[in-house]
């Protein structure tokens, strides 16, 4: 079963709230991951879908 859009944004937008600094602390509060996906906008994230992981995405987000 293909991923909706809304799925892979909770993707993303876990993958993100996952991830962390050195110390163990999270890189971003779940306020600030949710701003960025929306600044972001889906048609970016649309067309990620179709070729990156969720994880890759947020990767990508994240080094940006």
């Amino acid at each position: 079963m293909d991923k909706t859009l809304e799925e892979y944004k909770q993707q993303v937008l876990n993958a993100m709230l996952a991830m962390t600094d050195d110390n163990g602390e999270p890189l971003l509060t779940e306020r600030q991951a949710r701003q960025i996906l929306k600044d972001l906008g889906d048609a970016p994230l649309a067309d990620g879908m179709l070729f990156n992981t969720a994880e890759e995405t947020a990767q990508f987000i994240m080094e940006t």
